[in-house]
C-alpha cells in the first residue's frame, strides 16, 4: 500500500479544507501535529521549508518556467527583491492552492490523508458530500 503524502494536512489547509484564522499560526498547529512537537517549536523557517518542499515536488516539477514564475511573484509582491519570509510563505500557500490532487479521470496525483478536524476546524464551504467524493465514504 502506498504511503499517504507526508504533508497532507498542509496541502489541505492551502486548499481551504480547514478554517483559516492566521496563516502562520495555523501552519504552526498543523506542522506541530505532523512533527509531534508543540506549536511554539515551529518557526517560519520550518514552515517555509515544508511549503517549499510541496511547491518543489508538485508545482515546479523540474519546470524552469515555474521556478521563474515564483521569483517573478516575489518581485511583484513588493516591487523590490527584498521579500519577508511571511510574504514568501503566502506566495507558496497560493501556489499550493492551485495544485491538482486528482486527474480528470479520478486518479490521485497526490495521495492525501483524509482531513482531520481535530487539528483545525473544517472550512464552512467543505460539505460532507464533497469530502466523500474526494476521499470516499468513511468506513
Amino acid at each position: 500500500m502506498k504511503d499517504k503524502y507526508d504533508y497532507s494536512h498542509v496541502v489541505l489547509y492551502c486548499k481551504d479544507w480547514y478554517k483559516t484564522t492566521n496563516t502562520i499560526d495555523d501552519l504552526k498547529i498543523i506542522l506541530s501535529y505532523r512533527n509531534g512537537v508543540k506549536p511554539e517549536k515551529i518557526n517560519t523557517g520550518i514552515i517555509f521549508n515544508a511549503l517549499f518542499s510541496i511547491v518543489w515536488d508538485y508545482y515546479i516539477c523540474n519546470q524552469k518556467h515555474r521556478m521563474l514564475e515564483i521569483f517573478s511573484d516575489f518581485f511583484r509582491w513588493k516591487k523590490e527583491w527584498i521579500v519577508s519570509v511571511e510574504e514568501m510563505i503566502q506566495i507558496f500557500v497560493n501556489k499550493i492552492s492551485i495544485i491538482r490532487i486528482i486527474n480528470d479521470d479520478g486518479t490521485r496525483i497526490i495521495d492525501l490523508e483524509r482531513p482531520d478536524y481535530n487539528i483545525l476546524p473544517k472550512h464552512e464551504m467543505v460539505t460532507q458530500e464533497f469530502e466523500d467524493k474526494i476521499f470516499g465514504k468513511k468506513e
